[in-house]
């Protein structure tokens, strides 16, 4: 003989909307606070080791065919110069036709110094629009950006 237990449980809409609400917040808890007690991790990369780059570009604004000057001043975690390096900053952009001077740059007293000529390398049939880059100096870890505007040959 077998007998078979049925229970049956009625659960309201406003429960069961109590009940998700209650789970979203304690996933939610979870995810904004951690499950650790720990202080949270800085990237190394982002900090670079107390390395500051404050770049500067003139002018902001390059040409179909035009330069910009381009100096990175680099001081060390306590707020000094870096001492003089032999190729100790790169510099680079991610938009295609650039053409840097010196892309691995001397560090001299503090700074570093190149020039940029951007040209302009679609065709006349599919011109590009004016656009902006950024140029991106790197230091042992540490690295600044710099905004500039391209302005494409079809302007």
């Amino acid at each position: 003989m077998t007998i078979y237990i049925e229970k049956v449980i009625k659960l309201s809409l406003g429960q069961i909307v109590k009940g998700i609400m209650f789970l979203a917040i304690i996933v939610t808890t979870l995810f904004v606070c951690g499950c650790s007690d720990e202080k949270p991790v800085i990237a190394q990369a982002a900090t670079g080791d107390g390395y500051k780059i404050e770049l500067k570009v003139n002018p902001g604004e390059i040409r179909d065919g035009g330069s910009v000057s381009i100096e990175a001043v680099i001081t060390d975690p306590q707020g000094l110069p870096v001492p003089d390096e032999d190729k100790g900053v790169i510099f680079s952009c991610a938009q295609g036709g650039f053409d840097f001077e010196d892309q691995q740059c001397d560090i001299k007293s503090g700074s570093a110094r190149t020039f940029a000529t951007w040209k302009d390398e679609s065709d006349s049939d599919d011109p590009l629009s004016s656009m902006t880059t950024y140029i991106t100096a790197n230091y042992k870890g540490a690295y600044a950006s710099c905004q500039v505007t391209l302005i494409s040959k079809a302007f």
